[in-house]
């Protein structure tokens, strides 16, 4: 394969590095910094058409990693943009997480009672998308345009009409329905 191809992974429209969504690396450690910027830089030199060999040797990142890091920030973003070089960041999730286990469990005390739960909010509304719109609505309000007017009603109230939903279309033994405090946020619990 010519380097020509290779230099294919990146389509036309996004060969201005500069029109990329960019990433702040001030509030990172030194050496995320260090391996952010460096990335960076690869990239810039791949796009310039450098070796991978030279980029290897110069900025330490193996063709098959700049190849991954590329494909990663050019993953289109929820705001209709690409991911950029935000992409670069460490465990930063390009794709929302799917809950794939279903959820089971013991009544969970107050002290445990998140631990094992991720996602399942989300799997929740997945079964029952009219809930998700329900509580979107009733906890954002009405959207005007590009803003949200905020609801006038507390989430106390919001989450009593959600349990009174889902007692209708789960068993008792369900989350949340099986928790003590039917997975109320911490914060509004008093």
């Amino acid at each position: 394969m010519s380097d020509g191809q290779r230099r294919g992974l990146i389509p036309q429209q996004y060969k201005n590095l500069d029109l990329w969504p960019d990433i702040s690396v001030v509030t990172f450690t030194d050496e995320e910094r260090a391996r952010i910027l460096r990335e960076k830089e690869a990239i810039v030199m791949y796009l310039s058409g450098e070796s991978f060999e030279i980029i290897e040797r110069e900025k330490g990142v193996k063709y098959d990693e700049l190849r991954r890091k590329i494909r990663r920030c050019l993953t289109p973003a929820s705001d209709g943009s690409i991911f950029g070089f935000r992409a670069l960041r460490k465990h930063f999730r390009i794709e929302p997480y799917h809950r794939q286990k279903d959820v089971k469990g013991k009544p969970l005390s107050a002290l445990d009672r998140s631990s094992g739960f991720a996602g399942a909010l989300g799997q929740l509304f997945e079964r029952f998308p009219e809930l998700e719109s329900f509580v979107v609505h009733e906890f954002l309000g009405e959207k005007h345009g590009n803003r949200y007017v905020e609801a006038p009603r507390k989430v106390v109230d919001i989450h009593a009409d959600f349990i009174e939903f889902l007692k209708k279309a789960l068993k008792l033994d369900e989350w949340p329905l099986n928790t003590k405090t039917k997975d109320m946020p911490p914060s509004v619990i008093t």
